[in-house]
């Protein structure tokens, strides 16, 4: 396994996420028996900030419903504002369009995949391999349980995901310190990440394979955007290369997704 690193961060959105790269491949049918659950276990959380999350999660288990369980740590942490660090294995893309379009079920589904090629190698880097996360690769069908997580000073878990929330910056407070930021956004943001939303792309490192959102990044009508642009700007400008979400081929914007090297997360 390749573990990273979660290290803080000092504004909203500037999230750190790490990743434990599973070996192997993901072979087999992971057959459910219950609609979405999310675990949640508490390390030096108050209990309104604990409210807050249960709040959260209860959002995603009435929103979703893949059977699926998904075991996430969240802890109190005094430096950053929130970061994640997530289970993500490598799969056949070929492997995750079969499965993907056996899990379709709205028209959307449908316009996504007629524009997700088919075949051996991933519409990213030619790859015929790519990243994803256990919660998200269950969802599918894949075999992708969680495992041992240990991140040097950031958590040690066996599940799906770790969550670390500075609780003295948000509204909600650690009991001592408040601060202006939404507890409650900043949960939303790391849970997407562990459930598997994000980019592959980094500031720091090179990406050889892409996340399952990767696939669906246009800088134009037809034109898919999978590299990073050097700008610092908090907002990012106009530069190219940009990026945005659409699972019409490009043809219709659905967000803008950050695609700068301003320190948040790509996508």
């Amino acid at each position: 396994m390749q573990i990273g690193s979660a290290p803080g961060a000092t504004g909203w959105r500037k999230l750190a996420r790490s990743t434990l790269v599973a070996t192997g491949l993901m072979f087999g049918a992971y057959q459910p028996a219950h609609a979405l659950i999310i675990n949640a276990t508490y390390v030096g959380m108050t209990a309104a900030a604990q409210a807050v999350v249960n709040n959260a999660i209860s959002v995603y288990q009435t929103t979703f419903n893949d059977s699926i369980t998904v075991n996430i740590q969240f802890h109190d942490m005094t430096s950053g504002l929130g970061a994640s660090g997530s289970v993500t294995y490598t799969a056949p893309y070929s492997s995750y369009r079969t499965l993907l379009a056996a899990d379709q079920t709205t028209t959307n589904d449908a316009t996504a995949l007629a524009n997700l090629p088919t075949g051996s190698t991933s519409p990213v880097l030619s790859s015929t391999t790519m990243l994803i996360h256990s919660a998200n690769a269950r969802a599918v069908g894949f075999n992708a349980p969680g495992v041992a997580i240990n991140i040097s000073g950031f958590c040690t878990f066996t599940g799906d995901g770790c969550i670390g929330l500075n609780t003295g910056l948000t509204t909600t407070g650690n009991g001592t310190t408040t601060g202006s930021y939404s507890l409650l956004a900043v949960v939303e943001h790391e849970i997407d990440e562990v459930l598997g939303l994000g980019s592959a792309l980094s500031a720091s490192s090179t990406a050889t394979r892409g996340l399952p959102e990767d696939f669906f990044r246009y800088s134009a009508p037809g034109v898919r955007s999978f590299a990073t642009n050097s700008s610092t700007s908090q907002v990012c400008g106009s530069g190219t290369p940009s990026a945005y979400f659409s699972i019409d081929g490009g043809t219709t914007n659905l967000a803008s997704l950050n695609n700068c090297n301003n320190g948040a997360d790509y996508g």
